[in-house]
């Protein structure tokens, strides 16, 4: 194999999200604020099309707000509007109930019972909500759209209006909670003829994957070396064993995230471009998004562009 081709898949995969040309320069953008238009500009791929990172943000805040415009506060509303370009750099790879677009109202709301299942105050001619707003409720969400989900399944004609509007809602914090997870969109192009577009959780996946089972039995070791260092497995109690079990798991979640980001770093340098631009956004180092932007922002061919 000659060098061409063992970089190829590399070049590949720069190529698709950098270019340098006379496009490179940042436009859009007052002195002193970030370039989100460029940002916006970035090709990635959704529901297997290719289409811009602004394009993808609309689609899913208009899915789960009703509008393509957000604001950062209730007072805002129909005062002023922020587009969803910004909305992704501010929630994308954050915790999503601490994060910086946590306090975000994005979620609309209409019915007055999920309303109150949420406990939440009614907000007339606006109704939309935080995930912040959310969290109180959020456990017992997850609880009652498994049982609903079944339910579906065996007979939909069971579910309430009530039990469609929250599964609905979950599906909508669902879409929220894939952009803080880093599950989409699929910014990653192929690297060979033979793959697809891949999101920086996939990569991170599939680079982590072949530590897993080391991991998982050394975090199980550590969890219960420091819970219960003088009893052997088999002795533990129910309780003691939850613990260990519950203690390994966040030990082993967090090293595979951890391991999966350092092998991005020297594997995958489209991943890491995207993830190089939200990280100097949500840092707000302006001039260096702004720079960086310019580099990489490669408008989709016309023959590619999904209609909007």
């Amino acid at each position: 194999m000659n060098a061409m081709s063992r970089l190829a898949p590399w070049l590949a995969a720069v190529l698709g999200v950098a270019y340098v040309g006379s496009g490179a320069i940042p436009r859009n953008a007052k002195e002193g604020m970030p370039d989100v238009a460029a940002f916006g500009r970035v090709t990635v791929q959704d529901g297997g099309r290719l289409k811009s990172v602004e394009t993808f943000a609309q689609t899913t805040m208009t899915a789960i707000a009703s509008r393509q415009n957000f604001v950062k506060d209730p007072k805002e509303a129909g005062e002023r509007s922020y587009p969803p370009v910004e909305w992704l750099l501010d929630v994308w790879g954050l915790d999503p109930f601490t994060g910086r677009g946590a306090d975000y109202p994005v979620f609309r709301i209409t019915d007055l019972q999920l309303v109150d299942y949420f406990g939440l105050k009614q907000r007339p001619g606006f109704w939309r909500y935080s995930p912040a707003d959310l969290r109180p409720g959020y456990d017992k969400m997850v609880r009652d759209v498994e049982r609903l989900s079944a339910l579906r399944k065996k007979d939909p004609n069971q579910l309430t209006p009530f039990d469609n509007n929250l599964l609905e809602l979950a599906h909508h914090f669902e879409l929220y909670l894939r952009l803080a997870n880093r599950q989409e969109p699929r910014v990653v192009p192929p690297q060979a003829p033979d793959q697809e577009w891949k999101a920086v959780a996939e990569i991170e996946r599939d680079l982590a994957r072949p530590y897993a089972k080391e991991q998982a039995e050394r975090a199980k070791n550590e969890a219960r070396e420091k819970l219960a260092p003088k009893v052997e497995e088999k002795d533990l109690t129910p309780e003691q064993a939850n613990a260990v079990n519950a203690l390994a798991e966040e030990q082993f979640r967090d090293s595979m995230i951890s391991y999966g980001k350092s092998e991005r770093r020297r594997v995958s340098p489209a991943a890491q471009a995207f993830v190089n631009l939200c990280e100097l956004y949500q840092a707000d180092k302006v001039d260096e998004f702004n720079a960086r932007c310019g580099r990489t922002a490669t408008p989709i061919s016309h023959t590619s562009r999904p209609r909007t």
